[in-house]
């Protein structure tokens, strides 16, 4: 039988040594087994995720002009591969350099989580029409973001598993959670600003009080058809990006145990690949137009129309059959389809204001402008 000499001078007998784990305590080698379920789950779930789309990534590819947030969509989706992928391979298979292999997933790791982050940056400056205060404030989250994320490059490292080839992660400085922080605080940031916004054109559109909107935004209840349209395809997404990131950082203080534990990072993978997932399907309906919501009309039944045919330059009015089309009921319907025409077209470009490009008259109103290529 032989034995080994732990880290902590603890001299233990190895019943088998070719096992990579008989090089570690009992319970370090549980946290990491458990890390590694994780990885394995959010391998299966990027995988699963990009198979299921494979069409609609082609149309998004072939089918449509290729500008910068397609450009950020293919990197959050390819990082996210990467990253879930070189972690696998990290934990399951034999290799000369745990540290250099380990810093290869840090890198996709940054790469997912700025290019993701990004993706939440266009659609609020969207949803803003390009408002300079919102771009600049959004920016510095973002840039947060990305520098928080950095900081998991030093404060992560790999090493060998005893004197096998096999790989384990540890945290080496606890600033790593300022990538955890910045990610949560950005995300809900951009959530509360959404839904403010959408909240305030309902309130508008139904003469109730902007608190009232945002009650009818988060509930459902008697919300027009693009409005809950967007609370049931974008906003439920950043909700759930908010509640992981939060889970990473109850997770990394509140598990009792040693500070180099893998068990404490056990849910950055997870939550890389799942936030990457919602961020990269809220653009990819919003760029393909395949959320359909339902106008209300009353009596009389209802007609369906696509988000993307509120895609135009100038105001356009759907006509729908109503036995009272009263001022109110029209002046709601316009309000939701510009308010979702802004969230179209977040998906097609992220450049000029239209302020900057001269395409509205001063005055008008900012759901009735020309949008720009947000």
């Amino acid at each position: 039988m032989a034995t080994c000499t732990l880290d902590n001078g603890t001299v233990v007998s190895i019943v088998n040594p070719l096992t990579p784990n008989a090089f570690t305590p009992p319970e370090l080698a549980n946290q990491a087994n458990v890390a590694a379920y994780f990885i394995v789950v959010s391998l299966t779930i990027v995988i699963w995720d990009i198979l299921h789309n494979l069409q609609d990534e082609y149309k998004l590819l072939f089918k449509k002009k290729i500008r910068l947030p397609t450009i950020v969509y293919f990197m959050s989706r390819l990082g996210s591969l990467g990253y879930a992928l070189t972690k696998i391979i990290f934990l399951s298979v034999p290799v000369d350099n745990c540290a250099q292999l380990e810093l290869v997933g840090l890198v996709l790791y940054v790469i997912t989580t700025a290019t993701t982050a990004l993706l939440f940056y266009f659609r609020v400056c969207a949803v803003y029409n390009n408002h300079m205060f919102v771009r600049i404030f959004f920016l510095i989250t973002w840039l947060g973001v990305v520098g928080g994320s950095i900081t998991i490059i030093e404060g992560v490292t790999g090493t060998h598993l005893g004197p096998t080839q096999f790989c384990l992660n540890i945290v080496a400085h606890e600033y790593i959670v300022a990538s955890a922080i910045a990610g949560l605080v950005n995300d809900t940031t951009v959530f509360a600003a959404i839904t403010y916004k959408f909240g305030k054109a309902n309130a508008s559109s139904t003469r109730n009080s902007t608190s009232r909107g945002i009650t009818k935004f988060f509930s459902g209840d008697a919300l027009p058809a693009f409005s809950k349209a967007m609370l049931q395809n974008s906003q439920v997404y950043y909700l759930i990006a908010v509640t992981m990131n939060a889970l990473v950082l109850i997770v990394f203080y509140a598990a009792d145990q040693e500070k180099k534990s893998p068990f404490r990072v056990m849910f950055i993978a997870l939550n890389t690949v799942l936030v990457s997932i919602l961020a990269c399907r809220v653009f990819r309906v919003q760029k393909l137009g395949k959320i359909k919501g339902t106008i209300g009309t009353g009596s009389s039944g209802s007609t369906e129309v696509p988000l993307h045919v509120s895609n135009f330059s100038k105001r356009h009015t759907i006509g729908v059959n109503s036995p009272a089309q009263d001022s109110s009921f029209i002046k709601t319907q316009q309000t939701q389809i510009e308010v979702s025409k802004v969230v179209t077209e977040w998906a097609d470009d992220f450049g000029p204001s239209p302020e900057k490009r001269g395409d509205h008259s001063p005055g008008m109103p900012p759901y009735n402008r020309p949008y720009g290529d947000v």
